[in-house]
């Protein structure tokens, strides 16, 4: 009994030193943690100006969607809108899910980003012609609005029209 009370006396003092040691070192303890903190951040300095604002997408999440409606469609109360959906490979492939409707029509496509910029949001802007929207990026800190991909809603008879989507341009990165 006496070794046992020897052992839980030097523990009990072990830990009240320990306490004390801690309470002192504390400041000297947070200096320390940030300054490993800020070491082990400084891996690599090869890093470029990548716009990463499309690195953390929820799958299922509307990027980028807009509408207008149909003048033509008197007796309704129709539109033509476009949205732009990240899908499970928006973060590593720069792939987006695209759903258009003209009235009571519907389409979807799937967009790829160009090659080596998988990084880049998508940005959405009205077209030149009636019933039309451009898919483009802006890159690095250009304000430069970049056309890659339209969908429209053109006219395949007097009365109907047919959603398209197509690549317009093509864009390479190294």
């Amino acid at each position: 009994m006496q070794a046992f009370d020897k052992i839980f006396s030097a523990t009990g003092r072990g830990i009240t030193v320990f306490f004390i040691f801690a309470l002192l070192m504390r400041k000297h303890l947070l200096f320390v943690s940030a300054c490993a903190l800020a070491i082990s951040s400084c891996g690599n300095n090869n890093t470029t100006s990548k716009n990463t604002a499309a690195s953390t997408l929820v799958p299922g999440s509307i990027i980028a969607a807009d509408s207008e409606a149909i003048k033509e469609d008197n007796l309704n109360d129709f539109s033509f809108s476009v949205k732009i959906i990240a899908d499970s490979n928006s973060n590593t492939k720069g792939s987006y899910t695209v759903q258009a409707a003209y009235g009571v029509d519907n389409a979807e496509g799937q967009l790829a980003m160009p090659k080596n910029a998988e990084y880049l949001k998508p940005l959405l802007r009205k077209g030149d012609e009636p019933y039309t929207y451009i898919v483009g990026f802006k890159f690095g800190n250009d304000t430069t609005f970049h056309d890659y991909f339209e969908i429209s809603a053109a006219r395949v008879a007097a009365q109907r029209r047919a959603i398209k989507m197509e690549y317009i341009k093509a864009y390479t990165f190294e």
